[in-house]
């Protein structure tokens, strides 16, 4: 059998509750079947807090990880780019310009042409690009910084909506 949802037992708990006035059901049975479904409700909701953690749990680990692996990418990125110096270098040197088996083919080209900045003072404005201004944004700790000392401020509220702490 199937354990009730904590939507079940909560719809079973509010059934229950709105029968408190009614005369025709025994309070000793009423009161039971109250206490019965709290407990269930308590256990559900103990069982659901303890997979939300194990979602905590999993979503930290996974960042880990993904930090982890961004900074290997990097260091085989960076070998990848020292490596390649390397054999251009040594193949400069020696005047090799093309080597190839059946699985590679390598081959120093010359590249499209990169610009190096020597003296960035001397670029004409034109070259000069800006990048566009973020837009703007309500500062929201500040306005609420305000409001909590009592600074009245047309457009928003201090809303303090219910959170759940796991611990």
């Amino acid at each position: 059998m199937k354990a009730p949802t904590l939507y079940k037992i909560d719809e079973q708990l509010t059934s229950l509750l709105q029968l408190v006035d009614d005369e025709s059901v025994p309070q000793d049975v009423l009161e039971a079947a109250i206490n019965a479904a709290q407990l269930d409700f308590k256990d559900k909701a103990l069982a659901v807090a303890a997979v939300i953690k194990q979602f905590e749990a999993m979503v930290s680990a996974i960042d880990c990880r993904i930090q982890e692996l961004s900074a290997r990418s990097a260091r085989y990125d960076d070998e990848a780019d020292r490596l390649r110096n390397y054999l251009l270098a040594h193949m400069e040197k020696q005047g090799f310009d093309k080597i190839e088996n059946d699985e590679l083919s390598i081959k120093v080209r010359l590249g499209t042409g990169a610009v190096e900045v020597v003296d960035s003072s001397k670029i004409p404005s034109e070259y000069w690009r800006l990048p566009p201004a973020p837009e703007p944004q309500p500062d929201k700790k500040k306005i609420a910084d305000d409001i909590k000392q009592g600074v009245v401020i047309e457009g928003v509220n201090l809303v303090k909506k219910p959170r759940l702490e796991i611990k």
